[in-house]
């Protein structure tokens, strides 16, 4: 699934940088591949809301949704669907990245990664085996998930999250939903 579409990825397309402030509907010029998005916005804590839509302006995905100040790093364009508009909600203002998946940031094997918030992160090092995830102290929304030839969902909680899971031998790409600090740690086969 996942291996096709990282080998038509250019090794570094340009960053796409869009500021601005309030709600605006822009169309996204990109190269039909997955893309990471950087997104920060609403500091001044109201509804904000980006999502990306189709062709025929049908919605793709949500990958913003609150009403807290935003800071944090989503996927684009892993399904079979293709942005041409990104929708942002928002009262105040707000900066949107459009980047390479390749400048993601590295989850090692073996090795240990932290953050807070939303993150996408590409498997590199070895052949992974399990994962130990700590997360989710604040109650939120807790989502991890391994995308490679097969999609595995190693956590899905919105309590406190203290566990071991298997990752695929040939997972790439590691996606975290996330409000809060979180800490992976992965080893080799």
């Amino acid at each position: 699934m996942l291996t096709a579409k990282l080998s038509s990825i250019p090794p570094t397309p340009e960053p796409v940088v869009i500021e601005s402030t309030g709600d605006t509907i822009m169309d996204i010029q990109k190269i039909g591949v997955p893309m990471i998005v950087h997104i920060t916005g609403n500091e001044c804590a109201s509804y904000f809301g980006v999502s990306t839509l189709d062709e025929d302006n049908e919605l793709i995905d949500l990958l913003v949704n609150t009403v807290d100040p935003y800071y944090g790093v989503v996927i684009m364009d892993l399904g079979d669907k293709w942005t041409k508009r990104m929708k942002v909600e928002a009262s105040c203002a707000w900066t949107i990245e459009i980047r390479s998946l390749f400048s993601a940031r590295s989850l090692d094997v073996p090795g240990t990664i932290e953050g807070t918030g939303d993150d996408v992160l590409q498997v590199t090092g070895e052949t992974p085996d399990l994962v130990f995830i700590t997360g989710n102290d604040c109650g939120s929304y807790f989502g991890v998930t391994a995308y490679g030839r097969q999609v595995d969902l190693l956590v899905n909680t919105v309590d406190p999250y203290d566990g071991t899971g298997i990752v695929n031998a040939e997972a790439m790409i590691v996606v975290v939903q996330a409000s809060c600090p979180w800490t992976i740690e992965i080893t080799a086969k």
